[in-house]
């Protein structure tokens, strides 16, 4: 049985001076119980944090998988992205898995089997609703998240991916026989993950990827989307930076792509520091934690 911590936190607020107005910011979690699962999965110890409110409440409960990035951790993509201040009283749970050595395996298929066992696992031992586990990365494990949806799209409500697309190998059989919602979150300007694709840098990913339009077509395939993209321009923020929100028309189920103009590989809006400064969220306008959990809310 899992061993539960309660971590406590302070409501975030904010006191505007000019003003006799409290704003009171979305707060994360507040009474949040922390646990670890263990897995073997081919003769290799894996494991997965496990997050969620009320933890004497045995009831299922919907699931966000968060996969982190290059040569990360639990700790980094929890900070750092910071999902958590969303969740509030959702009841949603978030699970983070760990890759071995920080390094996900993108040119094989066992960190894809280790992730789509764990979703089974979530299901089996009463965590997860069923057809409730959205999938959900960053950097390298965008680009898993994003081979999960490609073969497993069945066993998710839906994706999003941040800062990613599809390797090219993985890319050439991605054909999924199930339509799955998905929001991509890409920069114009990433060097690390290039937005037209070719090769990558400074990744432990060593190899080329799909571009930006070419990870989406076969989702938008199998969604069934008929019409072209619709954009829709947000304001030109700091850095020169602005998002662009561009969505399929006609598709049984969502396919969406926000664009970072000038956006570098840096997470929309991540966490830097012990203070917790906005990196790219003032610019672009675009908080990319904020934007996976309601897109994610919208497919329950």
């Amino acid at each position: 049985m899992a061993h539960f911590t309660l971590l406590r936190r302070p409501l975030t607020q904010l006191l505007l001076v000019a003003s006799t107005f409290l704003v009171v910011l979305p707060a994360p979690l507040a009474q949040a119980a922390k646990a670890t699962l263990h897995m073997r999965i081919e003769n290799a110890d894996r494991t997965a944090t496990i997050y969620k409110r009320d933890p004497l409440k045995r009831q299922r409960r919907s699931v966000i998988i968060v996969l982190h990035g290059n040569a990360g951790n639990v700790g980094k993509v929890h900070h750092s992205l910071d999902i958590d201040r969303y969740v509030g009283d959702s009841g949603v749970t978030l699970v983070y898995p760990q890759a071995i050595r920080g390094k996900w395996s993108l040119t094989n298929d066992t960190d894809v089997e280790f992730v789509h066992d764990l979703t089974e696992r979530l299901i089996r031992n009463g965590t997860a609703k069923p057809n409730h586990i959205f999938i959900a990365g960053v950097s390298t494990g965008g680009m898993l998240a994003l081979r999960l949806a490609c073969q497993y799209p069945q066993s998710y409500v839906g994706a999003a991916a941040v800062l990613a697309n599809l390797p090219t190998a993985a890319g050439a059989t991605c054909k999924p026989k199930h339509s799955i919602p998905l929001m991509l979150v890409n920069a114009t300007n990433d060097a690390e993950v290039p937005y037209k694709g070719g090769p990558t840098k400074k990744l432990d990913y060593v190899g080329s990827v799909l571009s930006t339009e070419e990870t989406l077509a076969p989702f938008a395939a199998a969604n069934g989307c008929t019409g072209p993209m619709v954009a829709r321009l947000g304001p030109i923020g700091k850095s020169k930076l602005r998002a662009s929100f561009e969505t399929y028309k006609s598709c049984k189920v969502p396919v969406q792509l926000i664009k970072i103009i000038n956006g570098t590989h840096v997470i929309p809006g991540r966490h830097i520091g012990r203070r917790g400064k906005l990196a790219n969220g003032a610019g672009s306008g675009v908080m990319a934690a904020h934007r996976i959990f309601s897109f994610s809310q919208r497919l329950r």
